[in-house]
């Protein structure tokens, strides 16, 4: 994910209109200002989902009601609104956070005695083409499905799977990575002494999804098996070619045969070569 700050957008367009393209781009999250709402070209305005009006030189040409952009202070900088009475107040920094900003982080949230704000869901829902029978959208839904089994060619693996790692939202593990996953996710579990009554395992513990692409070969992947049952429970997600789909003629103890397994009974999305499934026309 990378977000863009642009400030003057309309001024930037017009010296730069290959900027507009970037309004486009998945995982590319733009902030942009102006000094007024009539600098914006109506098509690159409906582009954005959410919009917050400042103090205006002239209230009358506000976006929202004209008696709360009325309201809205010229002595207090970052003070507005995002319509629907909606109020908001941007502060900025008190100090130069340079490098690290994680630390910056820790220490605002160790000052911080309120209540906490609700836990922001990442996206898990990923568009991959159409339908060939009606063109409705084939969308894989994480949420649902937390792990998805690719049966097909190399290439089609390797299509998807990084696809899926470009897309995702989180931190994308590889083959060579099972072991630090599997204690990643056990972290994850809540203590036996920690009472969970009444709470989704998802609010126990902080972090990104852990994404694991897996485009050729399973043998590496056994320890993360027993985690396979609880993927949208702890974040983790599994992406790998169902080498072990056929369990006649294979041993049981084969880790391609028990991901395979696994991941199946733990709702995995499967997406299947020439086989019965709808068809779909993948953009990837």
């Amino acid at each position: 994910m990378a977000v863009l700050v642009v400030d003057d957008l309309p001024r930037v367009l017009r010296d730069h209109p290959s900027v507009a393209d970037l309004l486009a781009i998945r995982r590319v999250h733009v902030v942009a200002t102006a000094t007024a709402w009539s600098a914006f070209e109506a098509e690159v305005l409906d582009t954005f989902a959410t919009l917050i009006e400042l103090r205006l030189d002239d209230p009358t040409a506000s976006r929202f009601a004209l008696d709360v952009a009325w309201q809205v202070s010229p002595d207090r900088p970052g003070c507005g609104h995002a319509g629907e009475g909606v109020r908001v107040q941007i502060a900025a920094p008190v100090r130069h956070v340079g490098g690290d900003h994680h630390q910056y982080v820790a220490e605002l949230t160790d000052a911080w005695t309120g209540p906490l704000a609700p836990r922001v869901r990442p996206e898990l829902r990923l568009r991959i083409g159409v339908h060939q029978d009606d063109g409705t959208d084939c969308v894989l839904n994480f949420a649902g499905r937390p792990h998805l089994l690719i049966r097909g060619s190399d290439d089609l693996v390797r299509r998807v799977g990084e696809t899926i790692a470009n897309w995702a939202d989180g931190r994308v593990f590889g083959a060579a990575d099972a072991a630090t996953v599997a204690e990643l996710l056990r972290a994850r579990r809540p203590r036996p002494d920690l009472p969970t009554r009444g709470r989704l395992l998802r609010d126990l513990w902080t972090g990104p999804e852990l994404w694991f692409v897996a485009t050729a070969g399973l043998d590496g992947l056994a320890p993360l098996i027993e985690f396979l049952p609880e993927g949208y429970e702890l974040g983790f997600h599994l992406i790998a070619p169902d080498e072990g789909w056929s369990i006649r003629g294979l041993d049981a103890a084969n880790t391609a045969t028990l991901i395979g397994a696994r991941a199946r009974s733990s709702r995995a999305g499967t997406i299947i070569q020439d086989g019965r499934q709808r068809k779909v026309t993948l953009e990837l």
